[in-house]
């Protein structure tokens, strides 16, 4: 896909939805510049990636990982590609904390002490360990 057009026509589309792509390629800039050519005026990019601040440690051990992330690169890529009203996130892949409930705050605490007390060995041996390890950047923008 780096080097070759999606086979739609311009302004195909409403909504572009990526998750866990882009840091996938050494030239994330031609995803989004397609994403872009793709949208329909008005459409929607919806965009999640891990974000390097909180997984630089291991990012690398998935031989497929080229271009990581943080907040400020993420929003540049999409301004450089025409994005307009970006809006870029932390989010962690934990459904319990979503709803926002008395739970919730105890749940977010006990996922932020996994996040920096469990050992970065464990990530992979159960999901709570790692969605609380590996925070996403989700992304919103409109072309």
């Amino acid at each position: 896909m780096s080097n070759e057009k999606l086979p739609y026509e311009d302004n195909s589309f409403d909504i572009v939805y990526s998750k866990s792509i882009i840091e996938h390629f050494y030239y994330p800039d031609r995803i989004f510049n397609e994403a872009y050519r793709v949208l329909k005026p008005g459409g929607t990019i919806i965009t999640l990636t891990p974000e390097w601040q909180y997984i630089y440690k291991s990012f690398y051990e998935d031989f497929t990982h080229r271009t990581p992330f943080t907040s400020v690169s993420l929003r540049d890529i999409q301004e450089m590609s025409g994005f307009k009203d970006i809006k870029v996130e932390s989010f962690k892949q934990l459904p319990i904390i979503f709803e926002n409930n008395f739970f919730n705050e105890i749940f977010s605490f006990l996922s932020f002490l996994t996040r920096i007390l469990v050992p970065e060995k464990l990530r992979m041996k159960n999901k709570w360990i790692r969605f609380s390890k590996e925070i996403m950047l989700l992304s919103v923008a409109k072309k």
